[in-house]
């Protein structure tokens, strides 16, 4: 509880601290002629509170046209804030008989290219929403831009007023941490049907290319059924933010090669926008967070029209191999003392073996290999078990302590080279597969005995051990 109460309050300072401080308000009329995209009248620095004005009493847009019957396209650049996820409105504040409609412009793509210069609709304004006439999109204090437009009808004869919102959104948290790896985040299974589309941002709140989905791409799970969403990518340690909403959602990024790929964009960085499609809310986006070991289901509901709902979650490096049940501490069968680190002493070592592990233990991409050294150039047995032994101090086992046990897999027996050996070695299966370690990940213990022909040494056994090592697999 206490985690999540330190959660509530970082959440809390956020909002604070990225609340748009008061500033006295900046009117933008409308510069004619601005019906298409290039001929929009340029904004800079619009705030909360700021307004565009200007007069409309038709949708056209054909360059050079002055005409109050023409739209009015608006090149809006947000005044640079604090970095944080805000939420930016354009709410038409002004009556007419059948209203001014705004609409967010962005470009069409094909085949996952975008096709520049394009000009189509990706969220239009709707009198049925709260507040009536709105549009939003998402942004992060970058001074990000989009292109809004304002047309009318031959009713709307008087000058209109659009007014600026922004607010801070904080994003709510996923519990726990995820392994670094292979991470997936999917709609499917979730308890709904609802066609969603994600997208992941970093911890600067950038839009991480292809780190997007719309449908779940072929081969993965629930693909082809309905249109929920999966994404299926290598994440490494860091913090990421993934945003949550309905098809259509889009930032200034084109789809992933293996997603639906005529879906819509923005025309610039930093701006995310849902629409244009009209659904009843609220409406279920709930979604999971999985690395195979770990899988946490998260509950979430869009409430209005326009919503893009945010999360944070931690992904965190794998565990490295952890050494453990050493020979230095006068526990070795002869009360002799071995290096820190190691095992106990040989015959031909004093310093006692030493097993390390290096590499990626993930069950998908197993790199993990295990380096015996300091013991006689005879053979050594690598081997694996499921528990620590006594604890992990172990037992005296030989002119050594053993210290693995439950379900023991014998690994592979190497000769000593050079004093050393290694597992995996040319032409081995990796440790994870020879091991039989299952794709939900799991512990397992690992060591080396290996044979120490003195039998004049320490007991008249003549083999010993090196230290173990344990080490937490991810998928």
């Amino acid at each position: 509880m206490a985690q999540f109460a330190l959660r509530a309050t970082l959440l809390t300072s956020l909002l604070v601290l990225c609340a748009p401080s008061a500033t006295s308000q900046s009117s933008f009329p409308e510069v004619e002629p601005n019906g298409p995209k290039a001929e929009a009248t340029p904004v800079v620095c619009m705030r909360a509170g700021d307004t565009l004005t200007g007069t409309s009493t038709g949708g056209g847009i054909a360059p050079g046209s002055s005409a109050a019957t023409s739209a009015d396209t608006f090149r809006v650049q947000t005044c640079a804030l604090p970095l944080c996820i805000y939420r930016h409105r354009l709410v038409i504040t002004t009556a007419g008989t059948a209203g001014h409609a705004g609409t967010i412009r962005g470009l069409s793509q094909t085949g996952g290219v975008i096709n520049p210069g394009t000009d189509i609709v990706m969220q239009t304004s709707a009198a049925a929403t709260t507040p009536p006439r709105h549009n939003e999109w998402y942004g992060f204090g970058k001074a990000e831009e989009i292109y809004y437009r304002v047309a009318g009808a031959a009713a709307t004869t008087s000058p209109y007023t659009v007014t600026m919102e922004t607010v801070p959104v904080a994003p709510v948290a996923v519990a726990g941490t995820f392994n670094a790896g292979t991470i997936t985040i999917t709609t499917e299974g979730q308890g709904h049907t609802t066609d969603t589309e994600m997208w992941v941002y970093d911890s600067s709140l950038n839009a991480i290319p292809f780190f997007g989905n719309d449908d779940t791409p072929t081969g993965l799970p629930g693909s082809g059924t309905n249109f929920e969403s999966t994404l299926q990518e290598t994440f490494t340690p860091g913090t990421y933010f993934v945003a949550i909403s309905i098809y259509q959602l889009g930032n200034n990024l084109p789809a992933a090669p293996n997603d639906f790929q005529t879906g819509s964009v923005v025309d610039f960085p930093n701006s995310i926008v849902t629409g244009p499609v009209a659904v009843t809310v609220p409406l279920n986006v709930s979604f999971q967070v999985s690395d195979g070991a770990t899988t946490t289901p998260v509950a979430a509901t869009r409430t209005e029209r326009y919503e893009i709902l945010w999360f944070q979650f931690t992904v965190v490096a794998p565990t490295s191999p952890t050494p453990y049940c050493f020979g230095d501490s006068g526990n070795c069968p002869c009360g002799n003392i071995g290096a820190a680190g190691n095992g106990c002493p040989s015959s031909v070592n004093a310093a006692g073996g030493n097993l390390a592990g290096a590499g990626n233990p993930s069950v998908s991409s197993d790199s993990l290999v295990l380096s015996g050294s300091g013991m006689p150039n005879s053979s050594a047995l690598y081997f694996q078990g499921t528990t620590r032994l006594a604890g992990g101090s172990g037992v005296v086992f030989g002119d050594g302590l053993r210290c693995v046990a439950g379900q023991i897999i014998r690994l592979g027996t190497k000769q000593n080279v050079a004093n050393s050996s290694q597992y995996p070695a040319t032409g081995d299966l990796p440790v994870s597969q020879k091991g039989l370690v299952g794709m939900g990940g799991c512990i397992r213990m690992y060591q080396c005995w290996y044979r120490n022909a003195d039998a004049s040494f320490c007991t008249p056994s003549t083999f010993n051990l090196t230290n173990a090592v344990e080490v937490t697999w991810i998928p």
